[in-house]
C-alpha cells in the first residue's frame, strides 16, 4: 500500500495490466471453454468482463489507497451517474458516431440498403451491444483511462502531453490486437491517439465526468462488434468488414487531429485536474 501512495502511477499501469492479463486473460478462457456460444452478445462480453474491468479495477484501488476513507473510489463511482447537462452531449456524441460509422460503412463499399436492411432486421442486436458496451467495456476501460489516469497526468503535465500518455498505456494494453498484424497495429493505435483526443475534448467540456465519455466509447465499439457478427448472414465479407474498421481509426484519427489544430493553444496549456475529480 505505501509503494502504491508514493508510485500511484506505476501502480495503476501494473495494476490495470496485472489485472487484465493474470486474472481477466484466464477467465476469457475458461468462459470461451465452457460457456455456450448461443447467445453471441453475452458470451463476447461476460467472457471479457474481468479484462476490460482491469483499468477500472486499478483505478478504485488507487483512489481508495489515497483515501483513508474511500471517499475517493466512491467519488469517482459518482462521476459515472448523468447529469442533466449530459443530455444534449449523449445526443450528439450517439449521432456524430452514428454518422461515423454509416461513412466508413459505405466508404468500404456496403450498399445503403443493405445497410438498412441489416439495422431494420437486427437492430435487437445492435441496441443489445450498445447496452453491454456501455455497461461493461466502455465503464470498466473509462473508469481507469480518463476516470484516474487522465486526470492524475494532468496535475502535473499538458493536456497534450497527458493525452497521449494516456493513448500509448491504452493501446498497449491492448497488445493481442497489436500481435494480428503490422497494419492493423498501426491503423489501430492511429485510432486510439484520435480517440484519446476526442475523449479528452470530451471530458474537459462536460465537467471532468465520465458519463458521456462512456457512452462515446461505447458508441465507438459497437458498430465494429456489431457488424461483425451479423456480416456473414447478409453477404458481407470479412475484408470489406476490416475495411470498415480501417476507415473509422482513419477518421477518429483525422478528427482528433482536427482538435488539436483548432486548438492548438489550450492543448498545449498545463492544465490541473478538473474540480469535479482530482484523484490521489
Amino acid at each position: 500500500m505505501t509503494w502504491l501512495r508514493t508510485h500511484p502511477l506505476a501502480g495503476f499501469i501494473l495494476l490495470a495490466y496485472g489485472i487484465s492479463y493474470l486474472f481477466g486473460v484466464p477467465f476469457l478462457l475458461v468462459m470461451l471453454a465452457w460457456a455456450p456460444a448461443a447467445s453471441p452478445p453475452l458470451h463476447t462480453y461476460v467472457s471479457r468482463l474481468f479484462v476490460v474491468y482491469g483499468p477500472g479495477l486499478a483505478a478504485l484501488t488507487l483512489a481508495y489507497v489515497g483515501s483513508a476513507s474511500g471517499g475517493d473510489a466512491r467519488a469517482m463511482v459518482r462521476l459515472l451517474r448523468p447529469t442533466v447537462h449530459d443530455v444534449p452531449w449523449t445526443l450528439g456524441v450517439v449521432a456524430a458516431a452514428t454518422a461515423a460509422a454509416m461513412f466508413a460503412l459505405l466508404l468500404s463499399g456496403v450498399p445503403l440498403s443493405t445497410l438498412r436492411e441489416v439495422v431494420a432486421s437486427a437492430y435487437p442486436l445492435l441496441l443489445a451491444h450498445f447496452a453491454l458496451q456501455l455497461t461493461i467495456v466502455a465503464t470498466g476501460e473509462e473508469l481507469g483511462w480518463r476516470g484516474w489516469l487522465l486526470p492524475a497526468l494532468l496535475r502535473r503535465s499538458t493536456r497534450l502531453r497527458a493525452t497521449l500518455i494516456v493513448a500509448v498505456v491504452w493501446g498497449l494494453w491492448h497488445m493481442p490486437l497489436l500481435l494480428s498484424s503490422v497494419l492493423s497495429a498501426v491503423m489501430f493505435l492511429v485510432g486510439v491517439t484520435g480517440l484519446s483526443l476526442i475523449f479528452t475534448w470530451l471530458w474537459s467540456h462536460t465537467g471532468g465526468r465520465l458519463f458521456v465519455v462512456v457512452v462515446a466509447h461505447a458508441a465507438v465499439n459497437t458498430p465494429v462488434f456489431f457488424w461483425e457478427q451479423v456480416s456473414g448472414r447478409f453477404g458481407i465479407s470479412p475484408v470489406r468488414v476490416v475495411g470498415v474498421w480501417y476507415s473509422l481509426e482513419a477518421l477518429y484519427a483525422a478528427i482528433g487531429l482536427i482538435l488539436l489544430l483548432t486548438r492548438w493553444n489550450w492543448w498545449h496549456a498545463r492544465a490541473l485536474s478538473h474540480p469535479a475529480h482530482v484523484p490521489s
